[in-house]
């Protein structure tokens, strides 16, 4: 007999041994029996007790699956086999009474996981045993330890030969249950064999890690609930805590958790045959929690063995092609590992595992004992490796909005991602280059979250800045004989060649202009702008020769030492930044002129005593009469010459930006500025009529600046002061304006910035905010993709609606509607999430004209009657559009279209995909009806407000609410529209919940379920219970109908209460005091007689 047909005869032993449960046949002749006596009537022996039974039963399964797993091993086709649809039910039915009649009635109460949550199985309800409980009839006596030992020897014979046989089917389907046995006999109370206990304890945690981690995690996740024993806990939550430290635990752990949370988003189509599935994004919620977790050290490691291990993990995910899964660790090295204080300080593990890369990367120190000259060719960081560690700081910082996180981590490194920024620009490859766009990235949103004129600068005083200096320096420059950038060891000044000036000049015009680019992207505010361009024109403007001892006792300390400011390349970089920025910033620059009206008052002091000393040397000219002087006076005229043309050039400068400040809009003298123009005009005035030879042009600057300071001297004079603006209200408009300047960034960190700043001032009830406008500029953000942006706009719409309900809850009830039809599906969604919390936040407040206005409008869009014709529109144009695709791809193939891939599903996912494309499919084509998720989103919002404050909504609402909710349960049945009828549940859940609730605080609502209305509620809920296609609808349901029947007795208890009240105070007890029928007397009587339990037919 060849190896395939032992296999196939195996399997049919093992069909003819489950013929008597499941054969529908076989079912109807033995109804009534239980599933071992239905088993056991096959097998030939006569056994009386029914543990014997059982064992018999369990024994034959075991010796079957073994048969075929062996089979199975030994045959090279045996996979084609196994997944035959009949053979595999044929497996899943063995491995499922294994499991169920030998396993689990010999596990304690709380071991494994109960029976109605674990997989379908494939024997018959109604038979299967139970997991004893404490308080079981026969106490632990009914434990078979010895079942259970023999059933885990021959699974675990089968499990520890990986990918052959029957070891997927066991993995799949009973290896919970196995392990749960297995913990049963080594850490169980009841375990009375000493010498067995190391042995089940070794199996314990040899399947667990064994197990591959997408198995094993939520295995154990399944294993720890609420009713774990004590003693059981700590050897599943150990093993639990060290998943990370496997080496794909933390993308498992991600994965795990992402898949308990719901997407916030819906897909929009149905997926088609030829299109890939888009992987589903991870939601925000998982990302926070998997953070959470996964940054806190386990107390049975130390934070560095713990990071150890999870850093090439993270790393590794880093650079996952997969954009949701860098999005992922970058959220958790940001926020749970960088973001905490105890693992993320410079100094700690976290800090040395996950930022310190970057700086050996970026901004690598070099330290050389040798003192030959290195070669220029020796490379410190290759081209590839500045990429990647680009790219992965790029990730990092862009990915979640951590203002802390990239100061701390952009901070040290400005200086090299500026240079690489430039030297990809010098290159001309900015328009292509990754590198360019991902430096000028990071250092954009440095500037706008976390920096200022202080860190601009640092930034000027470098701007040619391109590596360290000194021995054993490196430079970041193209590697020889390539294109690329790389971080090289700088040249020596013996290899150095002389400096072209022509290339050094448009170098320095090139960083200028990016520069100048990024103090316009920085959005910094009036006072930091002026200060940069006054820091820019001290070292410009203040630099001037020795010669003028005056003005250099009066020059201003600018925080730079004594060798750069004799550095004339920083004087003319100074010089073309001043002039680049003092035209577009002029507004900005006039908003606090002081300091500025102080360095022109300087600087014409200057000119002003240079002239005078041209005139007392033109003096000494005229009068001399000793020939010999002649030539000393001749000297002294050629250094004249070359400081007037210094001076000469400073003043021109000063009457440009003078005249600049004066021609601003923005610009309104006030005292302090006043006083200063008319110190400047007299020096404005002698410029001006000056007999000594001087520029023309000079000349004219000084007298169109003399006609705007008369200007502006005389209507400071003629206006009033303009009114003071209180000090909040000024700060509150310069924070507003930054918050809308964020808002328009394309940097996703930036512009939930924004959102945070908004939403402070919200918070804060500023009175600077006009609240339409800010609506509606929260709801066009709800339109981002991103999901930190609109989850923000979520939070600040829920703020808005707090701090003006009545204006706000209208609005946002209106675009919720959108009787125009112009907002998309998300968008109305989103709008649903903000008007829901902010329902759930109004507590007593939702009443009057807001409850009316919500509750009206969610009745009427979650009811049937909802029309959108531009929707109907889009749905038949889609339809022809699909039909035409079809009919296209049908004639290039010749006929119908094949299903690519369908091979490689087996028929169960193919199925379900199928099923999920159907009810996809329903939820759009609705031929012009509304949505089937809005609908379900105004229920959920209406049961929200009915929880929040019932009596403000009204008993008209309410009833009509309760008859919609019946009629959807009653009327909607497609499978499509299963979220609508869970939402309908949850809405009549929620009533109960109330009516309850008011009870038990004494409440009088005026309104109730009572009567025929009551009937008929619970009628059509046990009709749903029995018939509904949803699983989750059905258990929603029992769960109403049980709170319902409870709610029902309280209100019972209570009306009777309240009865006695009236009549003398409270007396809640059993009517005579005893049991109706029963000779029990629960009260005790006199203490004379002992209660008594009688048992009656």
């Amino acid at each position: 007999m060849t190896e395939e047909s032992n296999l196939e005869a195996s399997l049919a032993r093992a069909q003819q041994f489950l013929n008597p449960v499941l054969r529908r046949d076989a079912l109807q002749r033995a109804r009534g029996a239980s599933l071992i006596d239905r088993l056991a009537g096959d097998l030939d022996v006569d056994i009386q007790p029914d543990e014997l039974k059982r064992e018999k039963v369990i024994d034959n399964a075991l010796h079957l699956a073994l048969a075929i797993h062996y089979a199975a091993a030994a045959s090279l086709n045996s996979n084609e086999i196994l997944h035959n649809s009949e053979n595999s039910r044929v497996i899943d039915a063995l491995l499922d009474l294994i499991s169920l009649e030998g396993v689990y009635p010999s596990l304690s109460a709380g071991v494994g996981i109960p029976v109605e949550r674990r997989v379908k199985s494939i024997l018959p309800k109604g038979v299967i045993a139970k997991p004893m409980t404490a308080d079981s009839k026969g106490g632990q006596n009914n434990k078979n330890y010895g079942l259970l030992r023999t059933i885990i020897e021959n699974i675990t014979s089968i499990y520890g030969e990986k990918n052959k046989g029957l070891e997927t089917f066991v993995r799949d389907r009973i290896l919970i249950d196995v392990v749960s046995a297995c913990g049963e006999l080594a850490f169980g109370p009841s375990t009375t064999d000493n010498s067995g206990i190391e042995k089940y304890k070794y199996l314990f945690y040899m399947l667990l890690d064994e197990t591959p981690t997408s198995t094993v995690l939520p295995l154990l996740m399944s294993l720890l609930h609420p009713a774990t024993p004590s003693w059981l806990k700590p050897h599943v939550s150990h093993p639990l805590s060290l998943i990370p430290l496997r080496p794909d635990g933390v993308r498992q752990t991600v994965y795990l958790i992402s898949s308990a949370i719901p997407t916030s988003t819906q897909p929009t189509a149905p997926p088609s045959n030829t299109t890939p599935t888009p992987k589903p994004t991870i939601p925000i919620e998982a990302l926070t929690q998997s953070a959470k977790l996964l940054g806190s050290v386990p107390k049975s490691t130390t934070p560095q063995a713990y990071f150890d291990a999870l850093s090439p993990q993270l790393w590794k995910m880093l650079n996952d092609p997969d954009p949701e899964l860098r999005k992922a660790a970058a959220f958790i090295i940001g926020n749970g590992i960088l973001g905490r204080r105890s693992n993320g300080a410079p100094g700690t593990i976290g800090w040395t595992l996950f930022a310190e890369p970057f700086f050996r990367k970026l901004n690598p120190t070099i330290q050389s004992s040798s003192t030959d000259i290195i070669s220029p060719k020796s490379i410190v960081v290759s081209s590839t490796d500045l990429k990647t560690a680009l790219k992965n700081l790029h990730t990092l910082i862009l990915s979640h909005p951590n203002p802390g996180v990239t100061k701390r981590l952009i901070d040290p490194l400005l200086l090299p991602l500026w240079a690489v920024m430039c030297t990809v620009k010098e290159e001309g490859k900015a328009s292509t280059s990754e590198l360019y766009e991902q430096s000028s990235s990071l250092i954009q949103t440095y500037f706008k979250l976390s920096a200022g004129a202080e860190q601009l600068i640092r930034l000027s005083d470098k701007i040619l800045w391109d590596g360290e200096d000194g021995k054993g320096a490196w430079v970041i420059a193209k590697a020889d004989g390539s294109d690329e950038v790389c971080v090289r060891l700088r040249e020596s000044r013996g290899h150095a060649g002389a400096v072209d000036m022509v290339e050094m000049m448009a170098r320095i015009d090139l960083r200028v202009e990016e520069f100048v680019k990024l103090v316009d992207s920085s959005f910094l505010d009036d006072e930091s702008i002026g200060k940069l361009f006054l820091t820019l024109s001290k070292k410009w403007l203040l630099d001037i020769p020795s010669s003028t001892s005056k003005s250099q006792n009066k020059r201003l300390e600018i925080g730079h030492d004594e060798e750069d400011t004799k550095d004339p390349m920083s004087s003319l970089i100074s010089a073309k930044l001043v002039l680049k920025m003092i035209n577009p910033y002029k507004d900005k620059i006039s908003s606090n002129p002081i300091q500025l009206l102080e360095l022109i008052n300087q600087l014409l002091e200057s000119f002003i005593d240079d002239l005078s000393r041209r005139q007392a040397a033109q003096e000494i000219r005229a009068h001399s009469i000793i020939a010999s002087l002649s030539n000393i006076v001749a000297d002294s005229n050629k250094e004249a010459s070359k400081d007037q043309e210094t001076t000469e050039e400073s003043a021109s400068v000063a009457f440009s930006i003078l005249s600049t400040l004066l021609s601003s809009p923005s610009f309104n003298p006030d005292s302090g500025t006043k006083a200063l123009l008319e110190l400047i005009q007299p020096k404005v005035h002698t410029t001006q009529t000056s007999s000594l030879k001087i520029s023309s042009s000079l000349k004219l600057s000084a007298s169109n600046t003399a006609f705007l300071l008369e200007l502006a001297l005389a209507s400071s004079e003629q206006k009033p002061s303009p009114p003071t603006i209180p000090s909040k209200k000024a700060s509150d408009l310069k924070t507003h304006k930054q918050a809308l300047s964020y808002l328009s960034d394309p940097l996703p960190p930036v512009r939930a910035q924004g959102l945070t700043i908004l939403t402070h001032l919200i918070k804060s009830h500023s009175t600077i905010l006009d609240i339409p406008s800010t609506f509606i500029l929260l709801v066009s953000t709800l339109q981002d993709e991103d999901e930190f942006i609109y989850l923000n706009s979520i939070k600040a719409l829920s703020a808005l609606s707090t701090n003006h309900p009545k204006t706000v809850i209208r609005m946002l009830v209106e675009h919720y509607v959108d009787k125009d039809e112009e907002m998309g599906l998300d968008q109305r969604l989103r709008l649903g999430e903000a008007l829901l919390k902010t329902v759930e936040g109004m507590d007593e407040a939702l009443v009057g004209e807001p409850a009316k206005i919500l509750g009206e409008a969610m009745l009427a869009t979650a009811g049937r009657r909802g029309y959108r014709p531009k929707a109907f529109s889009e749905q038949q144009k889609r339809f022809l559009a699909r039909q035409a695709k079809h009919k296209e791809a049908a004639e290039a193939w010749g006929g119908s279209v094949p299903q690519l891939g369908e091979d490689e599903e087996n028929n169960e996912d193919e199925q379900q995909n199928e099923y999920i494309s159907r009810i996809v499919s329903g939820w759009e084509d609705r031929k012009g009806e509304e949505d089937v998720r809005i609908r379900a989103s105004a229920l959920t919002i209406l049961g929200t407000a009915i929880e929040t404050n019932i009596a403000g909504l009204g008993s008209n609402i309410i009833s009509t609410g309760i008859d919609m909710s019946i009629s959807i349960l009653t009327l909607e049945k497609d499978p499509s529209q299963a979220i609508l009828r869970r939402a309908a549940i949850l809405l009549i859940m929620s009533l109960i919940k109330t009516l309850d609730k008011a009870e038990e605080h004494g409440k009088k609502l005026g309104f109730g379920l009572a009567g025929e209305n009551l009937a008929e509620i619970i009628r059509v809920l046990r009709y749903v219970e029995g018939a509904d296609g949803d699983d989750m609808v059905k258990e929603n349901t029992s769960a109403v109908i049980e709170s319902l029947e409870n709610w029902q007795a309280k209100s019972l208890l209570v009306g009777l209460s309240m009865q006695d009240s009236e009549m003398g105070g409270p007396n809640v007890e059993l009517a005579g005091g005893r049991l109706a029928g029963l000779a029990v007397d629960p009260s005790g009587g006199d203490g004379s007689l002992k209660p008594r339990i009688e048992e009656i037919e």
